[in-house]
């Protein structure tokens, strides 16, 4: 993708999160961070009003923690050279989380997922609540017909790109 059509797609992205899913505090949502090819979902998460609920990866050697986050708290350098939570912020357990945005580097008409293999949000999703929303966010070009999975695998509840928002297909 051009970095233009890129910015107009994650425009897009951003637009639908904040119509469907406006941070009133009503749910705890856990985003993420965006690496260079992954959707920037940050003009969602950074867009909060008094009473918002954010939390944020942090990458140790366990796997993510998660923390709570308000934009006053700022961002730290952290693995891979993202940006990060202060690791003094309150954390949060996934099963606090009531929703996840997801990022993967494909997605399948099913809502599997591929990573980048370190299994962060297999972990992470495997702790989850079972009624937590999962939205798997994606450039429309990162959808395949179908990914191999493992039995741990969770796939995503709703598939998001620039083109909108659709259910996975269920076998």
């Amino acid at each position: 993708m051009t970095p233009t059509a890129r910015r107009a797609a994650d425009a897009a992205i951003v637009a639908w999160l904040r119509a469907a899913h406006p941070l009133d505090g009503h749910r705890l949502w856990a985003a993420y961070i965006a690496l260079p090819d992954e959707v920037d979902v940050a003009g969602w998460w950074t867009d909060t009003r008094p009473g918002s609920r954010i939390a944020l990866p942090r990458v140790t050697a366990e796997g993510l923690v998660w923390h709570r986050w308000a934009p006053d708290d700022g961002l730290m350098p952290g693995a891979w050279g993202l940006a990060e939570p202060p690791p003094t912020l309150p954390v949060v357990s996934p099963e606090a989380i009531d929703g996840f945005l997801v990022p993967g580097r494909a997605f399948d008409a099913a809502g599997g997922r591929l990573g980048r293999g370190g299994g962060y949000y297999d972990r992470t999703l495997a702790a989850a609540r079972a009624d937590a929303w999962t939205i798997g966010v994606g450039y429309a070009c990162q959808h395949v017909q179908a990914l191999p999975r493992d039995p741990w695998d969770r796939p995503v509840g709703l598939l998001l790109d620039e083109r909108g928002p659709r259910p996975p297909r269920r076998a």
